[in-house]
């Protein structure tokens, strides 16, 4: 699945809304983003590798700045062709 940068910062964009979802305990939303995920023929693998930098970037209390994460990626994807 990642052939590209656009593949990878979309891997991480989801990535942070998952960790975000999880953070906040909204199970539902966490559902939602792994079937979205799955759909999207993303590998669990590379999932579970992104979460654990996404938890060591942003420590034990990581939803403020996964907000910010967040946002910023989705404005680098919009720029994308």
């Amino acid at each position: 699945m990642l052939s590209d940068t656009t593949d990878l910062l979309h891997l991480r964009w989801r990535s942070a809304q998952l960790l975000a979802a999880v953070t906040r305990g909204d199970d539902r939303q966490v559902q939602a983003l792994l079937s979205a995920m799955d759909i999207e023929g993303v590998d669990p693998g590379d999932r579970r590798d992104e979460i654990a930098l996404l938890l060591h970037e942003f420590g034990p209390r990581p939803i403020a700045a996964l907000g910010v994460e967040i946002g910023r990626l989705w404005l680098k994807l919009r720029q994308q062709p």
